[in-house]
Order: C-alpha cells, then structure tokens, then sequence
C-alpha cells in the first residue's frame, strides 16, 4: 500500500487515541539505519534507512488488551506502510487468552520473540528462510489473520505455554502479472487480509516447556496451511482452487544463560502440488546460532541457516526462492538498554551459481 496523507492521518489518529491518559496506553517505536555493502560484482556500499515500526497498546478493560502495529519502510518503489499487527484479546485466565486479529504465526523462536524491532535481535538480519512474505527469499507464512488461543500450565519441573490459531489460508497470484518482478523481484506469499480465496482454513500449533532450573525452553510446532490460487484471471488453476497443501512441522531451541546464548530451530515442509509435476516433496530449512556474552553490552554470535529443497517443488518455483545456506558472524554493543550499535558479515552460497558477501554496520533504537 502507498504511502498517503490519508495513510499518516488516520495512523496518527489511531496512535492518538490509544495514547490518551483516559485509556491508560503504552505507546513506543523501533527503527534502525544501516551502512552495507557486497562482494558482489558491480553492487554498491551506502546507507539505508530500515523500518520505523509504531507500536499502540491498551487495555480496554481489566482483561480486554488491544494491540496495533503499523511499520514504515522503503518498499523498493517508494516509502510503504504495512499494518502489521492488529489484534484485540481477551483473557480468562492464566490457561486461556483469546484473540482475534493479524498475528505472527506461532512458528519457532524467531518469529515469535523479535518481529519487527531490529533491537531485539543480536544480529543486523534475519534467518534468510524468515524473511516476511513480502521480503526478498521470504518462505514461511510468518503472519497470520484469523483467532489465536493461548495459554499456560504450571508444573512441578517447569511451565508450559501453548498458541493455536485458526486462520485465512495464503495464495499466490500465478497469472504473468502476479509472477512478474516485485521490489524483491520475487512473487509474494499472501496471507489475505480482507478475506480467505477458498474454502479451506489453516490451522496452527505451537507447544513450549520451560524448565525451572535452567534458562532452556524447548518447542515443537505444525501447521497446516492451503495455499490457494488468487489470480482471477491468467491463472494456472481457476481462481480459489488449492495450488498446494503445505505442512510444516518443526523443533526449536532456546537456551540463554549468563554467558553462552543458544538459539535453533528446524522446519520440515511436506508440500503436496497440484500444478507442475503435481508431486509430493519435502523440504527442509533450520538454524543454529550460537553466542557469547562477554558481559551485559559485548557479545558476539555465529549462525548457519539451511534451505534445501527439490528442483521440482512448486511451492518453490511460485515463490522464485532458491537453496542457499547463509553462514553469518556479528558483533553487536549495547550503548545502553534503548539503542545498539551492530556489525555483521553474511556470507551467502546458493546451491547453484556465484557466492557473495555482504557486510553491515546497523545502529538500532528504540523509543519506549
């Protein structure tokens, strides 16, 4: 969606009301500006701004909590603004929240821990295979539109949390005007906002336990998700029919202790195809970083991300991604507890053609 004053107006608004003293709102903001530059022939070095994320929260109640997060980035052709949260919750207890709105999906650490807020995270990027949908080798559906329950359980040794969510299903737009080049130069995975293209609804869940003696949380999770055909016209299957029935299944990792952080996570992709080879294929993509903190401001990390797949998957082909593995080392200052000062070295080696290195200093705030 393009940036309008029309767009500013009734952010502003929104951001306004919630932040009046009548209803008691927490109100802050995220962003980063980056210096970077590859090894690539004929690429560039220069300075980037990243996305200015504006984050509302309030409870509307004692146990009704609104959340609404708008983020402003440079979409390849121009400034864009992306709703990238909006949800409204009810809690009944320390076993059950339920929510209904746009979400993160319930897919591993990642996506559940550092959204959109370059600070959160130790690293200048992302895992590659998380991007969001509508980034360059974005993969995964990492938001979803629907209802989402959660929870958690005491036990003796620990707790456990759970999130399920019932949802809209993605789609792709296959006709020549959905393929064509994007900013990303990639087709992208759509979690349909405004309504759902077929009938079939994706369902989520993710289960952790948290051991009490120890800084270590263990996940598991699955999805299943159709991801239907959104072209009217031009398609290679009539509009709202299933392109694929995509299951994900995986493990994660979390384990943060006074100086060594460890974070994994390994995703299985079942992908069952309709068009092209009309074949079953599974994939597969994970990571491991590892750090070290020195003391509470210097800390280091090194993380390899995986993403193999058949030539032959379509899921794939639609979504013009490509198998890579990405072996990054970062080092990252905390000036204090709002802002961060971060350098990074990714070095990119796809399965087929050149590799490339690319290199980034990132200076990252937030304003609570």
């Amino acid at each position: 969606m393009k940036y309008s004053k029309l767009t500013t107006c009734a952010v502003a608004t929104c951001l306004s009301l919630l932040t009046q003293p009548a209803v008691s709102a927490e109100f802050g903001l995220f962003g980063d500006v980056n210096y970077s530059g590859n090894s690539a022939s004929g690429s560039t070095s220069g300075f980037s701004l990243g996305g200015l994320d504006f984050y509302a929260t309030t409870n509307i109640t004692d146990n009704t909590r609104v959340f609404i997060e708008y983020v402003f980035e440079d979409g390849g052709d121009g400034l864009v603004t992306d709703l990238e949260r909006l949800w409204i919750s009810r809690r009944f207890g320390d076993e059950l929240t339920l929510a209904f709105g746009r979400f993160h999906s319930p897919l591993g650490v990642w996506n559940r821990s550092y959204h959109h807020g370059a600070l959160l995270q130790d690293t200048a990027s992302r895992p590659f295979f998380l991007d969001f949908e509508d980034g360059a080798a974005g993969i995964l559906p990492v938001h979803v539109v629907g209802a989402l329950a959660n929870g958690a359980i005491s036990l003796a040794s620990g707790e456990i949390n759970y999130e399920a969510h019932i949802s809209n299903g993605s789609s792709i737009d296959t006709s020549i005007a959905g393929l064509a080049a994007t900013a990303n130069n990639k087709p992208e995975l759509d979690i349909n906002v405004a309504s759902d293209p077929d009938t079939s609804k994706t369902f989520g869940l993710r289960v952790t336990y948290t051991l009490d003696d120890a800084p270590l949380t263990l996940g598991i999770m699955y999805m299943n998700n159709s991801i239907a055909e959104s072209a009217e016209t031009g398609g290679l299957i009539s509009a709202g029919g299933a392109l694929i029935d995509q299951t994900i299944t995986g493990l994660d990792l979390n384990f943060d202790g006074e100086n060594i952080i460890l974070l994994a996570e390994y995703y299985s992709l079942s992908n069952d195809s309709t068009v092209g080879d009309a074949q079953q294929h599974t994939s597969t993509a994970w990571y491991v970083q590892a750090g070290y903190k020195f003391n509470e401001t210097n800390r280091v990390v090194y993380r390899r991300a995986n993403l193999n797949f058949d030539a032959t998957d379509a899921y794939y082909l639609l979504l013009g991604a490509a198998p890579a593995s990405h072996d990054v080392i970062a080092y990252r200052f905390d000036l204090d507890a709002t802002n961060a000062i971060k350098f990074e070295i990714n070095n990119n080696n796809p399965d087929t053609g050149a590799s490339d290195t690319s290199y980034t200093a990132q200076w990252s705030f937030m304003a609570p």
